[in-house]
């Protein structure tokens, strides 16, 4: 059985959006209106849109420069890279954005190495190796189209139907898509794999900016007066603890013996 261009184009999409983006999905879900049923629906499925869209136009946009055949090859790759991505959103409930790229291009091969379990492997088996196996059978007879407004009228059509839907979907709740993003952190960079495109972009903007040679400030400053007396800073540190865990504030074990050795004033109220 063989399928056209637009159809692998549009079974990766769905593939990629309903298998690589669980957790987002889900996020919209438990994001939904609770007491009632219809709008808990409405609004989950605006979020199925809006997921949908980004994994669309993301396969059209990696598959546009390859022709015939040759489209299987950035819709497999898309396959691994969504399931290794979405392996450990779900595991470990990470976003991937250009921080996380960063620390992955500066880990060691001992580290990437600790990375790789059993669980992994079968995930990257099931979810991308047999889908991949399956793509590349049924695209073996996929045709080139003719390069002309006729062969991107289905992509375009397909996309713009699709946005407009997502579009009238999350209007439709604005407010509650709002509460959502900010409550329960539905961003760009929970969406796989187009999370590690975004990440890449943004990772080659800032090598960019960082070897702008920038102006010097200040070259111009002067001291107008002399100082009598050195100046005094006072700096106010502060730590994200819980006051129920401060061994100063009476919890059991002591989580403070050098801050207590300072015989420091402590405001429980604070």
């Amino acid at each position: 059985m063989t399928f056209s261009r637009f159809q692998l184009q549009c079974l990766t999409a769905l593939w990629v959006c309903a298998m690589f983006n669980v957790n987002p999905l889900l996020t919209f879900w438990r994001s939904a209106p609770p007491n009632h049923l219809a709008l808990k629906w409405v609004f989950f499925l605006g979020g199925v849109f809006f997921v949908a869209t980004i994994c669309l136009t993301l396969v059209f946009i990696v598959s546009l420069p390859f022709r015939g055949k040759w489209v299987r090859i950035p819709l497999i790759t898309l396959f691994w890279l969504g399931a290794a991505l979405s392996f450990f959103t779900m595991t470990t409930g990470m976003q991937f954005d250009r921080t996380m790229l960063d620390n992955l291009l500066q880990t060691d091969a001992h580290e990437s190495l600790d990375m790789i379990t059993p669980k992994l492997l079968a995930w990257l088996a099931l979810t991308a190796g047999l889908p991949s196996f399956m793509l590349w059978r049924a695209g073996r007879a996929t045709t080139s189209p003719p390069v002309s407004l006729k062969a991107f009228a289905l992509p375009a059509a397909a996309l713009i139907g699709l946005f407009a839907a997502t579009l009238v979907l999350i209007y439709a709740q604005y407010a509650r898509y709002a509460s959502a993003v900010r409550n329960h952190e539905i961003t760009f960079h929970t969406i796989a794999p187009a999370n590690l495109l975004a990440a890449t972009v943004s990772h080659l903007n800032a090598m960019r900016i960082a070897k702008i040679e920038r102006a010097a400030l200040g070259l111009d400053a002067a001291q107008r007066y002399p100082l009598k007396k050195p100046r005094l800073v006072v700096f106010v540190l502060g730590e994200t603890t819980r006051a129920q865990n401060f061994g100063l504030n009476g919890y059991e074990r002591d989580t403070t013996p050098k801050l207590r050795a300072l015989q420091p004033v402590y405001y429980p109220n604070t």
